[in-house]
């Protein structure tokens, strides 16, 4: 997935700074979010089927394009999506949305 999108240093240098502040904002209880789970804390689970739902019309609307990690535990995932734009979203349950950052361009 990562090798067929081309990511800005921007971009990068933006996730990085969001995984620094979800890590630091992680209490003790904090629950691990695979990226499905995290995406479903984001946008809610009727919005996450629709979006990575996948037929034989279609593409997967939504896709992992990139986990930024923090001393081996992933912090931020960064989902791309298919007509343009990314959604950057805690990788755990401390932030109660869940969804750090997003652009619907780039």
């Amino acid at each position: 997935m990562l090798g067929s999108v081309k990511f800005g240093k921007k971009m990068i240098t933006s996730a990085m700074l969001l995984s620094t502040l979800a890590f630091c904002n992680t209490s003790v209880n904090a629950r691990q979010l695979s990226p499905r789970e995290a995406l479903e804390n984001a946008v809610g689970k009727t919005e996450t089927s629709r979006l990575l739902s996948r037929s034989a019309k279609s593409a997967t609307t939504t896709s992992l394009a990139y986990t930024v990690e923090t001393e081996g535990t992933p912090t931020v995932y960064v989902f791309t999506r298919k007509n343009g734009g990314y959604w950057v979203v805690a990788a755990n349950d401390a932030v109660p949305n869940g969804l750090l950052g997003y652009t619907d361009t780039g």
